[in-house]
């Protein structure tokens, strides 16, 4: 441009665009888009996306098992392949600044999402992934077999009481962990049932995206508490109806 001429942006995608959707308009359920990690918080990425859109990608959402922390080794400008999810998932999107909903996104590789730089934990593999897992099978118990993923949802039998929980760290507070257990789901950890001993700096023992496994102690109103304890409380009569 000219000398003082204000710069002009192009938006580029080497994506072809979707059957049906014009240019511009908002991305379809199931479009695989390229995007840019703007930010990394505890509601997972924030992803700016084509066509001045944003996303989000949770953090049970970034890989297809369990690893020690989600977010290790992604950082803000990381380039990454997500997938728009369903409807029924986009009501947990936030609202932008820009006063348009956030698109709710996957990056994990079973929905060929993709993250610049990082291994990501795939529950899908080739053909010699195949085999060893069928030749591993015979050394160990079928339901340990896939005790590593992470689903995508939490079942209905992992929200009962003595239920075990896995999430990541999303917030720590005076009043405990937050956990996300998945795209719909927080989980909290009470300060007096982190330990059985004392911790003294929550914030530096659970950094944000770390990996936690708790019992579940109480899920009044639908919401998950959890217990890291190795003893936790007797359940209460509705509790015990509730497991029968």
């Amino acid at each position: 441009p000219p000398a003082g001429a204000p710069a002009r942006h192009l938006d580029l995608s080497l994506l072809p665009p979707a059957r049906g959707t014009p240019p511009g308009s908002t991305p379809r359920v199931g479009s695989t888009l390229a995007g840019r990690v703007v930010a990394v918080t505890g509601g997972g990425l924030r992803v700016a996306l084509p066509g001045r859109h944003t996303g989000t990608v949770a953090l049970t959402d970034l890989h297809d098992r369990w690893v020690p922390n989600a977010v290790a080794g992604i950082a803000k400008g990381a380039y990454v392949r997500v997938k728009v999810l369903p409807a029924a998932d986009q009501a947990a999107a936030p609202t932008g600044p820009d006063g348009r909903k956030a698109l709710q996104l996957s990056a994990r590789p079973s929905h060929g999402g993709a993250i610049a730089g990082v291994a990501q934990a795939s529950a899908a593999g080739g053909k010699q992934g195949k085999r060893k897992r069928s030749n591993a099978a015979a050394a160990k118990p079928a339901d340990d077999e896939d005790a590593d993923a992470a689903p995508e949802l939490l079942s209905a039998s992992a929200r009962v009481y003595g239920a075990s929980v896995t999430g990541y760290v999303k917030a720590v507070s005076s009043s405990g962990l937050f956990l996300s257990v998945d795209r719909r789901t927080d989980a909290r950890v009470r300060i007096s049932c982190l330990s059985d001993g004392y911790v003294e700096d929550p914030t530096a023992t659970f950094p944000l995206g770390t990996k936690v496994t708790g019992t579940v102690v109480s899920t009044k109103n639908g919401r998950l508490e959890l217990s890291m304890r190795t003893v936790i409380p007797k359940a209460s009569s509705k509790q015990r109806l509730a497991l029968k």
